[in-house]
């Protein structure tokens, strides 16, 4: 879920967040000893932002997408925030989003069965429990295939879900193949693909053949790719399987074939979605891979802000 938006009203004591996910947008509203709590968590916020608008903040509005602060300040003035100065708030940003979040939805407890199975991840997207789901592609990956083409590649995304990245890479110029273990995601992604007048069901640069697989068995597949797209598929895959998770990857790419990939590193226990830190993820792929570049991306969505690397990787 993106929390694309939300704004304190101090005066009063009234919190509005705009969530978004694969049902549109969401509103929440916080009152009351919820508004409290909030309130109190976002204080340092509050404090860093009255420092650089000139006065006492009377209401703000973060709009997470546009990376904007708007302030309204007692005494009827006002101020907008961004660029470096959103830089400077993102940690206090993030640290209020997530509080606020967690008033407005709280997080349920890890879901019972195994990730290792089909049905565990149909019974979400029944369900409405997709939890991971954005709408729309993520921005650091958005970013990198701005600034680094695939344009002519042929690229595979795993755990394509909705398929955000795929279109993405598609309407880049990839030609792309995306997968997913869940029925429902599938026929969702090709609905989507449609609806934006992507081609569907063709391995030609522009379109997506979307298909139903388990990761697992791409091992056994002589098709080899020169791109691997990776977001919310390794966080929630059985962490025992993860050296199992970067063979296959080796096995699909070509060699000098790259994988590009956010990873989540929450730091909480349990899962799915199931946390990796960089330590973790160089000795996991150190094997098969080389390391290219990796970095904390300052264009997560609010709710992820801090506790994501962006990495690509070059399989030798």
């Amino acid at each position: 879920m993106d929390l694309r938006s939300f704004k304190l009203h101090l005066v009063d004591r009234h919190a509005r967040l705009v969530f978004a996910g694969a049902r549109g947008e969401e509103p929440a509203d916080l009152e009351g000893a919820a508004f409290d709590r909030v309130a109190e968590s976002a204080r340092p916020l509050i404090s860093a932002v009255e420092k650089r608008a000139g006065g006492a903040v009377r209401a703000l509005s973060v709009d997470a997408a546009a990376r904007v602060v708007r302030v309204s300040l007692e005494g009827g003035g006002a101020a907008r925030l961004q660029g470096a100065d959103w830089d400077a708030l993102a940690e206090w940003i993030a640290f209020t989003a997530r509080a606020a979040s967690a008033e407005a939805r709280p997080r349920r407890p890890d879901r019972s069965g195994s990730p290792s199975a089909p049905e565990f991840w149909s019974r979400a997207y029944r369900e409405h429990s997709d939890g991971w789901e954005l709408a729309r592609a993520t921005p650091p990956l958005e970013r990198w295939f701005g600034a680094h083409s695939p344009s002519g590649k042929r690229a595979l995304v795993v755990g394509c879900g909705r398929g955000h990245e795929a279109r993405l890479l598609a309407r880049l110029g990839a030609s792309v193949v995306a997968i997913d273990f869940a029925a429902e995601a599938i026929d969702e992604a090709r609905a989507l693909a449609e609806q934006e007048q992507i081609p569907v069901g063709q391995t030609a640069p522009g379109a997506v053949d979307f298909r139903r697989r388990d990761l697992f068995a791409l091992a056994s597949d002589p098709e080899r790719f020169t791109l691997a797209v990776e977001h919310c598929c390794f966080c929630a895959i059985d962490p025992a399987r993860r050296a199992e998770y970067v063979e296959v990857m080796a096995s699909v790419l070509e060699p000098g074939g790259e994988l590009v990939g956010l990873f989540w590193s929450h730091g909480r226990p349990g899962g799915p979605p199931f946390s990796v830190d960089e330590t973790e993820l160089r000795a996991l792929f150190a094997p098969r891979f080389d390391w290219s570049h990796g970095e904390t991306p300052r264009d997560s969505v609010a709710l992820r802000l801090g506790q994501e690397r962006l990495v690509r990787l070059i399989r030798r």
